[in-house]
């Protein structure tokens, strides 16, 4: 119908890892934040005493 073009849906190798590395970067970003947060405050955010849902 159109002129014989062809669809490839296939990923090699390098499309995959690039495809990988666009997924996990973000979060270990935000694992980095997290991390750089909790040395400069001491991790006092993650505790139970802070935490409104934790108390009774």
């Amino acid at each position: 119908m159109y002129g014989g073009e062809t669809l490839h849906r296939h990923l090699s190798f390098w499309n995959n890892l690039t495809f990988g590395f666009a997924m996990v970067s973000p979060v270990v970003g935000l694992y980095i934040i997290i991390g750089v947060q909790t040395a400069l405050t001491g991790g006092g955010r993650f505790t139970p005493e802070h935490n409104a849902f934790m108390r009774g």
